[in-house]
């Protein structure tokens, strides 16, 4: 049972993006960065997550049925670590939470 790193964006309705790191450049994962730091109204945030690939698997099934939420909510339970930004890391206890768009 492998382990890889994903990154990506995930905000208030769940995952936004969903690579795995080494599938990446710094490039890629700085734009993320960018883009969530752009978004923090709807609580986004730029993740690691540490995942066996099993688990990965499920996230990716959820991703692919449009369940954005669930798919993050199996992230938070099963990656044995998230990695977040430092100005993030409140948010990520707080998502999936639609309610906490305020363009919703």
């Amino acid at each position: 049972m492998g382990l890889n790193t994903y990154v990506g964006i995930a905000d208030a309705h769940g995952i936004e993006s969903w690579n795995r790191k080494e599938d990446t450049t710094a490039q890629d994962r700085s734009m993320k960065i960018i883009r969530a730091d752009a978004n923090r109204q709807r609580h986004a945030i730029y993740y690691e997550a540490d995942m066996k690939n099993i688990h990965a698997e499920h996230v990716e099934e959820n991703l692919k049925e449009g369940k954005w939420a669930d798919a993050l909510i199996l992230l938070r339970e099963c990656a044995s670590e998230i990695r977040t930004m430092p100005n993030h890391a409140k948010s990520i206890k707080l998502i999936p939470n639609p309610d906490l768009d305020p363009w919703s």
